[in-house]
């Protein structure tokens, strides 16, 4: 997963400066954040590649900018202070801005982590520091077929974990 998430850090601060990513651009991201993994490494290198080209074709039809990239955010809940770093904040072409969180695992098992409650701090976060949050997508980068539509995290009645917070 790290290899994979530091290749899509790389492939949004370019996106965010050029909005142009070249398959060269691809192969030296995914390079210079490669970790040898033994004899999995010609496999995992083009299901990385394969993954990454994906989406890039994704946000150039769907993204007008790109915000932010890796930004750290941080919140209190009476006296819990939470940090985080968001993986990346951009405007679509509706002009919604939406935030997405790279998980390296398939859609089903990252419902499983209850990673609504990790957005929802997100959301709340980034909130507080005057952005309005219009969805939240938890993307699978292990989905070979994924369904842009299918990914959006439901946060908003999810009030319940500053309950828990405050037990």
């Amino acid at each position: 997963g790290l290899i994979y998430h530091n290749a899509i850090a790389k492939v949004n601060r370019k996106l965010k400066n050029t909005k142009i990513i070249s398959d060269e651009d691809i192969d030296c991201y995914i390079d210079d954040s490669w970790i040898d993994i033994g004899s999995q490494n010609d496999l995992y290198r083009h299901k990385i590649r394969k993954g990454l080209k994906k989406y890039v074709d994704y946000m150039s039809e769907n993204m007008n900018e790109i915000l932010a990239v890796e930004k750290p955010l941080s919140m209190s809940v009476d006296s819990i202070r939470i940090k985080g770093r968001a993986d990346l904040l951009y405007e679509n072409i509706n002009g919604e801005i939406i935030l997405i969180d790279f998980k390296a695992r398939k859609f089903e098992a990252i419902l499983e982590t209850h990673v609504d409650y990790q957005l929802k701090f997100y959301s709340d976060a980034l909130k507080n520091d005057g952005h309005e949050i219009h969805k939240s997508i938890a993307y699978p980068l292990e989905e070979d077929y994924l369904n842009h539509d299918s990914i959006e995290i439901d946060i908003k009645d999810n009030k319940d974990i500053y309950v828990l917070l405050n037990d």
